[in-house]
């Protein structure tokens, strides 16, 4: 009979202690919570001021910057969770050209047929026919960032601001430029025709109507 309950209390504690470590095992998994001292020390890709990794949690658990949602799934209220469960974009809308059908582009979270320029791209300022990539803006007639537009030279907003010999004129575009006649060599961003001319190979011209004479070679 003693032998029996001895027996008995050696099951029960090998699968109490079997339990318990089965339950650590849970309450670890995820947690990512290791030290570091850059996010690519972690699993989450966050490091936290205090030198501990940000946690990983999954769909339905309660996010923030020290909870990190894992994978593809997003925290959306303070809640982890797919992208197929967030509210549909109303028609139209978009946050980024991937969001628009077709050739149409974001802008201004609308979808519009609009040419999407590049870095470095002559552009005008408003004009939403030709919009600079969603990252840059259109600064002094180029597409660029807004620290290389604060890095720029010839920059200004009157013409006290050009003092450069050749370059005595602010620009509508904000840059110190000359304004040409017709006849007259024009190039790039800081040489342009006055209005009613046109910069073609390099010269300012007439801009012709549509129906007016020319001659064969024209």
């Amino acid at each position: 009979m003693k032998l029996q309950r001895l027996l008995s209390l050696i099951g029960c504690l090998i699968i109490c202690g079997c339990s318990d470590n089965s339950g650590g095992s849970n309450t670890q998994e995820g947690s990512n919570n290791s030290e570091c001292s850059q996010n690519d020390d972690c699993d989450s890709g966050k490091c936290l001021d205090s030198g501990k990794c940000a946690k990983l949690v999954k769909k339905g658990d309660s996010c923030d910057e020290e909870h990190i949602c894992k994978g593809k799934l997003k925290c959306k209220d303070g809640i982890c969770s797919s992208t197929t469960d967030q509210e549909p974009m109303p028609e139209g809308s978009c946050s980024g050209d991937d969001d628009c059908d077709g050739d149409l582009i974001c802008v201004q979270g609308k979808c519009i047929e609009a040419e999407r320029l590049h870095a470095g791209d002559d552009c005008v300022s408003g004009d939403k026919s030709a919009v600079c990539p969603e990252n840059l803006g259109c600064y002094l007639g180029k597409c660029m960032t807004e620290e290389e537009y604060e890095k720029a030279d010839n920059k200004c907003s009157s013409d006290d601001d050009c003092t450069e010999e050749n370059h005595k004129t602010c620009l509508a575009i904000g840059l110190c430029g000359t304004i040409h006649s017709i006849g007259e060599d024009c190039e790039g961003n800081q040489d342009v025709c006055e209005e009613g001319l046109d910069c073609a190979y390099g010269t300012c011209s007439k801009v012709e109507a549509e129906g007016d004479k020319c001659s064969k070679n024209d």
